[in-house]
């Protein structure tokens, strides 16, 4: 159950409504209905917190990977793809890609490990107040790029903002 599941707000109304019911109905000084709402929506969210990852996953489209809230995940890269980390990790691995495909890889509060192809590479990396690990080098703030010659190489965009990424071989 997540927090934002039909279950979970299902079970919060069903009681809150009920609290409202009792103290209406049958006059119930004792019952504070404001606090014991406020405390069952506490006990719910905590229950939800213990027996879910609290509603944060990645979320996939043809064109974007997007992980929020999550932990380490290994993702076989394919051609075409953005994937994006915020708040969480990943892996992302280029080992079996296309030659001249495309990638862009971006972290935002978070960190990505960038395994890349054996074959010809172009990455071309941008940081703001992160850092970026690149194989002959790496930056904190500012664009650089790194290159293995070849034909067709493989391009891959890397963007991080208050993260870090490492780009192995």
């Amino acid at each position: 159950m997540s927090l934002f599941s039909t279950l979970f707000w299902g079970i919060f109304l069903l009681a809150a409504g009920a609290v409202l019911l009792i103290k209406h109905l049958f006059n119930m000084q004792w019952v504070q209905g404001g606090k014991l709402i406020l405390g069952i929506f506490v006990v719910l969210v905590g229950i939800s917190m213990l027996t879910s990852n609290f509603g944060m996953h990645s979320f996939n489209s043809d064109d974007d990977t997007v992980s929020v809230f999550t932990g380490s995940q290994h993702i076989e890269a394919q051609d075409n793809k953005k994937y994006t980390v915020i708040f969480g990790s990943s892996e992302v691995d280029l080992t079996d890609i296309a030659p001249g495909s495309r990638v862009e890889v971006n972290a935002i509060f978070g960190s990505s490990r960038v395994i890349l192809p054996d074959g010809p590479v172009k990455v071309d990396a941008n940081c703001a107040f992160g850092s970026v690990e690149l194989p002959d080098g790496s930056i904190v703030f500012g664009d650089r790029s790194y290159n293995r010659d070849g034909d067709n190489p493989v391009r891959v965009e890397i963007n991080c903002v208050f993260g870090g990424i490492q780009a192995d071989e």
